[in-house]
Formats: C-alpha cells, sequence, structure tokens
C-alpha cells in the first residue's frame, strides 16, 4: 500500500429530508448541521480533504463555505429509499479522477457527537488493527452499554427477555464515522453491480459477513444519538452542547488541532503516512 496517498472524507448530505425538512442545513449549536461533520473531518491529521456530495445548491453552497469540495450526485429516482451506498459509491469514482487513494471515511452529518480526539484516535485504530491484518474493511465507532437488558414484544401483549448482561460485552452503533478500506469495500460491493444507475438492493446482499463483523472504537454511551426528526434534533443539540462542547463552539476542532500538533511526539501513527 502507498502510504503517501491521499485520503478524502466524504460527507453526505441530499436537500430532500422528510421527516426533518431541511435538516442538513439547520442551525445546530449555531452553525448548520453539515458544518460540524465538515470541520471535524478538516482537522483530523489524517484527512487531507473534505468532499460534500449533494443535489442541493443551497447544501453546496454552505459546504463550500466550511471548506468541503462539492460533488454533484445524480437525480436518482426514489431517494427516500437509498442509503448511503450510491452516494458513497458516485463520490469515490468522482474522488478518483482527481487522485488515487486506498482509505476514505464517511462522517454523517446527522451523527454529529463527535469530540475533537476521537477521528484521530479513530484512524490510529484503523491503522493499528491493519498492521496485524491487511484485509481490515472498516474500523467504526461503537458505544459501550453498561448494562443490557432487551426484551422482544410478543403475542398476546408478552415482552420476551432476549438479552440480559451486565458483563459490559454489548455494544451498539456509535456516531456513524467509519473509516474504510476503499479497495475492499468498494471492489466488493461495485462488483455485484454492472452501473451505478441499478436499483439498490439489499445492503446484506454485500460483503457478505464482512459488513457485519467490525472493527471499532469504542465511544461514549451518550454518543448514539442520530438525528432523524425534530425530536432527535433537539435532544442531540442538548448532548453535544453539554458533553462535548462544554460552553464552547465549533472552534474547539481547530483548537484542539493546533494543540496535538505542537504536541506531537511523532509516533507510530504518524509514520503510517
Amino acid at each position: 500500500m502507498n502510504n503517501n496517498k491521499k485520503i478524502p472524507a466524504i460527507v453526505i448530505a441530499r436537500g430532500g429530508s422528510k421527516r426533518l425538512p431541511r435538516k442538513n442545513i439547520l442551525p445546530f449549536c449555531g452553525h448548520p448541521l453539515i458544518a460540524w461533520s465538515i470541520m471535524r473531518a478538516k482537522y483530523c491529521k489524517y484527512v487531507d480533504d473534505v468532499w460534500l456530495t449533494t443535489d442541493d445548491d443551497e447544501i453546496a453552497e454552505v459546504g463550500e463555505k466550511y471548506g468541503a469540495r462539492i460533488i454533484r450526485r445524480p437525480d436518482w429516482p426514489e431517494p427516500d429509499k437509498l442509503s448511503a451506498f450510491m452516494p458513497t459509491v458516485h463520490a469515490i469514482e468522482q474522488i478518483r479522477h482527481h487522485y488515487d487513494f486506498d482509505i476514505h471515511t464517511v462522517p454523517l452529518p446527522t451523527d454529529p457527537i463527535f469530540h475533537p480526539w476521537d477521528y484521530d484516535r479513530l484512524f490510529e485504530r484503523y491503522f493499528e488493527i491493519e498492521k496485524k491484518d491487511s484485509q481490515i474493511v472498516m474500523a467504526v465507532p461503537f458505544s459501550k452499554r453498561r448494562e443490557m437488558v432487551i426484551y422482544r414484544l410478543a403475542f398476546y401483549d408478552y415482552a420476551i427477555p432476549i438479552i440480559a448482561s451486565k458483563d459490559y460485552e454489548y455494544v451498539v452503533d456509535g456516531p456513524s464515522n467509519p473509516v474504510v478500506n476503499t479497495r475492499l469495500w468498494y471492489d466488493g460491493n461495485i462488483s455485484k453491480k454492472t452501473s451505478i444507475n441499478e436499483p439498490e438492493i439489499g445492503l446484506g446482499q454485500y460483503m457478505g459477513w464482512a459488513r457485519f463483523i467490525k472493527h471499532y472504537y469504542i465511544c461514549e454511551a451518550y454518543q448514539n444519538v442520530s438525528i432523524d426528526d425534530q425530536e432527535t434534533f433537539e435532544f442531540a443539540e442538548v448532548v453535544m452542547k453539554y458533553f462535548v462542547l462544554k460552553g464552547r463552539g465549533i472552534e474547539i476542532y481547530k483548537e484542539y488541532r493546533e494543540k496535538e500538533d505542537e504536541e506531537d511526539t511523532g509516533d507510530y501513527t504518524s509514520s503510517r503516512r
């Protein structure tokens, strides 16, 4: 693998949100929601540049203001039924017109609760695993559950216990922000399709178990808040202000990067690039 290749961040934001209209550019802690994913990637020491893929002029304008390079995605039919898969594949193909890369990352705007240091630590976790397993597909943030008790709703108004544990052994998806082996992820996925314009099929058909068995970086339990509607938007904003910003603003990412650069000791992760 060429360690001198760039690492892009791909931010995905469309204009047609249904449950919370225009959510990607709604004010969140003083800035448009997409600004937070752009800024945390921009000030990660392992990310070289940030690309925003969108179908919306206003979102593109906001993205440019915060330093993202813009990719205009196609007007795919039934966009509500698409996941992040199609926009990511399209973005990878567009970025490869500019340069080749082995690794990419996808910071979703709807999962904003990221500490300034999380991105660096996530990449370092990826590089640590890569030294032992060159076939690593991705590293993702997981939130650890201190206690896990889950019931399944059943017949006749019964709820059946499925999981009960106090052993810190279960995790759930944290803020969606994977670091991805581009070659394995892209080649493994796109080989199942003959055209980017084909309808998206169930993601479970892609990559087999590689999609479900994941390497991880552990986040705090409160970071598992994904914005989908007005209620989760407001809740995420409260959590962000209280646990991450602590009276500060978006400048915490830049200040963290400057401080880390001053104190950089040149550990093994620095030599990875």
